[in-house]
């Protein structure tokens, strides 16, 4: 028997068998993600149900010199959540998706970082006045897990404009070393300290070691988060930006951010689109919204929210687009 055999058969005593496989069919489903690079397929596949399984699965991997890598829903773009290279261990997450704590007094979410985007979200939005974690994830999509939006430092999935990268919300996590130990960082961290709260002020930023580090420092299996109100107010519009005379789209977009900033419209998130990915939308059909549509120039789409009406039109973009001349009903999308 060689030592993936051995491996195997010692995880699976600690998992059972229905938790761990090493079926081709499975280990080629999971050499692939979202993006079509370094793929490599790994030896098995395990799923945990909690922090003492990855331990004790992580003592294994370093008996036989086995790499592990942390996956969670495979939404990434970066070849982050499969081997590179063949062999190896893929620790799949998603069984540990549970919401811990919802902190009400502090503003403070704890969950299991196998738990989406979405479904955090969801839950939220029904809790007490209804909350939300500001940036709500990567831009691969809702489905992504919360472990793999802060092992890549996501930023695009909506929010990031007004509260920055997911990891800038983070206030703690319970992450496996290498090793095997089970360690807390931020205020859990100290023993005096029942729940987390803050991230800072209690040392040096361990948590900022395991954030955007791709699983390669250690397996998150829980997560601490600010979170916030749903604003009452939601605006949002799209703009078709096209080339004028002296400057092409993403010059003019790159001069309607710096008003942007200067004026300190309270943005919820911007992205912009330039002109050769959307004639990729339209040809292959990715944005329904777009099929058929005769559109020469970039995208332009904005979202902000707000606390009453009359703050959610001082933040509209629209004063900016067309300041110095009024718009037309033809032109309202178009900039």
């Amino acid at each position: 028997m060689n030592e993936t055999q051995n491996a195997y058969e010692e995880i699976e005593n600690i998992v059972g068998t229905k938790f761990v496989s090493d079926s081709e069919p499975i280990r080629y489903s999971y050499s692939m993600n979202c993006d079509f690079t370094l793929q490599g397929i790994p030896d098995m596949v395990v799923k945990p149900k909690n922090p003492e399984e990855v331990s004790e699965i992580l003592k294994i991997a370093n008996k036989y010199g086995t790499k592990v890598i942390p996956r969670g829903n495979g939404a990434d773009l970066t070849g982050g959540s499969k081997p590179i290279g063949d062999g190896g261990i893929v620790l799949d997450v998603t069984l540990m998706n549970k919401i811990l704590d919802v902190d009400e007094k502090n503003r403070v979410v704890t969950v299991e970082v196998g738990i989406s985007w979405s479904e955090l979200c969801e839950q939220l939005s029904n809790v007490g006045i209804g909350y939300y974690t500001g940036s709500t994830g990567p831009a691969s999509g809702f489905s992504a897990t919360i472990g793999g939006g802060l092992s890549n430092n996501s930023v695009g999935g909506g929010g990031a404009a007004m509260y920055g990268a997911v990891t800038e919300q983070c206030v703690g996590l319970e992450v496996v070393l290498p090793t095997g130990e089970i360690i807390n960082t931020g205020a859990k961290a100290n023993s005096f300290r029942d729940k987390p709260f803050t991230r800072f002020g209690l040392g040096a930023d361990y948590s900022g070691i395991f954030l955007g580090d791709v699983g390669i420092h250690g397996v998150k299996t829980k997560a601490s988060f600010n979170i916030y109100p749903l604003p009452e107010y939601r605006g949002y519009a799209t703009y078709v930006v096209e080339k004028t005379n002296d400057k092409i789209p993403v010059e003019r977009v790159t001069e309607l951010m710096i008003k942007w900033q200067h004026q300190r419209l309270q943005l919820h998130d911007f992205f912009y689109y330039p002109p050769g990915n959307v004639k990729n939308l339209i040809s292959r059909k990715i944005a329904k919204s777009l099929v058929d549509k005769d559109i020469d120039g970039g995208l332009l789409y904005y979202t902000t929210v707000a606390d009453t009406q009359k703050q959610l039109d001082y933040n509209s973009m629209k004063k900016l687009i067309f300041k110095k001349r009024k718009a037309t009903k033809s032109q309202e999308g178009v900039f």
